[in-house]
Order: C-alpha cells, then sequence, then structure tokens
C-alpha cells in the first residue's frame, strides 16, 4: 500500500514539474528593464492623443471611464516594467500563471501608453499587450502596422490563442 502511494506521489510531481517545464519554455521575459513614469492624473485621451487609433476601435472607446484604472494619490509612479515574449502559442491562463510564478502583474493600458511613448523602438519589433486594461473581452494593445512606422491602439481579444509576434508588458512587484 505504501508503494502504491508513494508512486502516486511521485506521478503526480512529475505532472506538476513537467507543466511548469513547458510554461517555461513558451515565455521568456527580456533581460532589459524599463523605468516608466505614469502620471495617474492624465487621461487615458491625452495619452492616447500620441498615437493612432485603430480604424476598428472608435475614438470614443479611448476612455477612462471604460477601463478599471487604480487611483492613486501621489501624481505620478515610477514602475520597472518588462517585456514577456512568446516562444509557442499560448493561452491567457498560463501567461497569467506564469507572471504570478515570476512575481509579475500585468500592465495597464496607462502603463502601456507611457511605455510606448518612451521606447517607440519597442513597438516596432513586437505588437505589445497590456492585459491589466479589459474592456469587456477585448484587452489593449499597441501594434505598429505593417510597415511598422506608425503605432496604433487598438484591441485584441482575451479568447484568443496567442502566438509569438505578440510581447506582454509586466509591471514588477
Amino acid at each position: 500500500m505504501k508503494r502504491v502511494i508513494i508512486v502516486v506521489l511521485m506521478a503526480v510531481v512529475c505532472m506538476f514539474t513537467v507543466a511548469k517545464v513547458e510554461a517555461e519554455e513558451k515565455f521568456f521575459i527580456d533581460p532589459v528593464t524599463y523605468t516608466i513614469t505614469v502620471d495617474y492624473n492624465i487621461s487615458i485621451v491625452d495619452l492616447a492623443r500620441d498615437f493612432e487609433i485603430d480604424h476598428t476601435v472608435a475614438e470614443t472607446d479611448i476612455k477612462d471611464s471604460n477601463f478599471v484604472l487604480f487611483k492613486m494619490d501621489k501624481k505620478e509612479l515610477k514602475f520597472k516594467a518588462v517585456l514577456i515574449h512568446l516562444k509557442h502559442e499560448a493561452r491567457i491562463s498560463e501567461l497569467r500563471d506564469y507572471m504570478k510564478n515570476k512575481k509579475l502583474y500585468p500592465a495597464d493600458i496607462k502603463q502601456l501608453l507611457v511605455f510606448g511613448k518612451q521606447n517607440p523602438d519597442e513597438w516596432r519589433k513586437y505588437d505589445i499587450v497590456a492585459l491589466g486594461s479589459v474592456w469587456t473581452d477585448p484587452v489593449a494593445c499597441l501594434y505598429s502596422g505593417i510597415k511598422r512606422s506608425r503605432l496604433f491602439l487598438g484591441y485584441a481579444f482575451i479568447g484568443l490563442l496567442w502566438d509569438e509576434h505578440y510581447s506582454f508588458l509586466a509591471i514588477q512587484k
């Protein structure tokens, strides 16, 4: 009986280890850490003025009332941000678990817009998603269009299987 219990426990441990290794193989964190300073008193509308709005998104959708934002007592806050890249297709639930294990949390739309403004070369390389800004099902994302010469603010849907051309902006706790 003890052997059966030990074998079962070993099998369970192996399953969790394999799942963790699979998650580690799907994602990697860019070694560059970015410092961004976000003024939470500036509205999303004002921050978004520097970007073109995706033609599928009404400009009236880009406003503070459509997004859950933290109310900040301080005017400006500094954050350490990283980009998480995909090596293979992944679901959002897998990415959120990975972020939690790495002590990261998803960036919000204001952090995304400030990051895009301060680091234009990054969005020319990747489509960057902020999972912390969910408006119904879509999430806010910055992408650079076909020629990678202009930055667009648009939406992507959570239920998608995300592929390796997306990167996710995360904030260190």
